[in-house]
């Protein structure tokens, strides 16, 4: 009788001789090349003085302008007319327009202005979306914003906002 070829084990039959604390091991090894290959260039932020991360920060300054003026033509400005804001309120969803959240700015700055600081905590572009994650610290509230834009005709606007708010007691 004629002697088959001896058998390969293909990759993807399942491997029985493998204990989990090899298996743990091997998927750690995978995860940690992928981790080095991120690292490495295969998936970073905006370089901190790219030239389209200041434009996207200079899209986040005309957001705090609004802030910081009480006016919401900056508001206008900065987001796109289709934008919408999102955040939870008791326990639900809330939402409003941009031009609904322009209108809750009232013309003026707030009476503690001087007391406010607005600051962009991180940037992170991949080519024409990009997220701006926004501190707000104010006498009476600390918000976090998320800021999600979009590079339209060559520049950005704000398309969402997510933010949360977390109150603070009225200082004396």
């Amino acid at each position: 009788m004629p002697r088959s070829a001896p058998r390969l084990a293909s990759p993807l039959a399942p491997r029985r001789h493998l204990t989990a604390s090899a298996l743990a091991a091997v998927s750690l090894a995978a995860l940690s090349a992928a981790l080095l290959t991120a690292l490495a260039g295969g998936c970073r932020p905006a370089d901190a003085a790219s030239p389209e991360r200041s434009r996207v920060a200079a899209t986040v300054q005309r957001y705090f302008q609004a802030h910081a003026t009480g006016e919401g033509e900056h508001i206008r400005q900065a987001f796109h007319r289709d934008a919408h804001v999102f955040s939870v309120v008791d326990g639900a969803l809330a939402a409003m327009t941009r031009d609904e959240f322009a209108a809750r700015f009232p013309g003026k700055p707030a009476a503690d202005e001087a007391r406010r600081a607005r600051r962009i905590l991180s940037i992170d572009i991949s080519g024409d979306a990009a997220v701006a994650k926004v501190e707000l610290d104010y006498p009476d509230a600390h918000i976090i914003d998320y800021l999600s834009l979009l590079r339209l005709d060559g520049s950005w606007v704000v398309m969402n906002k997510i933010f949360h708010r977390d109150a603070r007691a009225p200082s004396r």
